[in-house]
């Protein structure tokens, strides 16, 4: 039985690969689309092994491409502070 990660990696067709703990984008553009909707299904809808094999790709090859987690809580922070000036708004999206 093959692991999960490396059934998702062969199912990517060389767009992606793991070299020395680290995943490296190939393809780019051979990663949109189909592929990338492939992978999120698993991540939602694979079983307990395939869904956290999925979701760790995903999160990496979002670091890969120089995606990242982020938040504002530190605007809404200083804006209680009073350090930054009011009058304006932040559209979120919270995902």
């Amino acid at each position: 039985m093959s692991h999960p990660l490396e059934t998702l990696l062969e199912s990517l067709d060389e767009t992606v690969t793991v070299e020395d703990g680290q995943v490296v984008v190939k393809d780019e553009a051979g990663l949109r689309g189909e592929p990338i909707d492939r992978l999120v299904h698993t991540a939602v809808f694979g079983s307990l092994r395939e869904r956290g094999a999925a979701r760790w790709l995903l999160w990496e090859l979002g670091q890969a491409l120089g995606i990242y987690s982020t938040t504002i809580h530190p605007l809404y922070i200083a804006r209680g502070k009073g350090e930054v000036p009011g009058g304006f708004t932040v559209p979120a999206m919270n995902l």
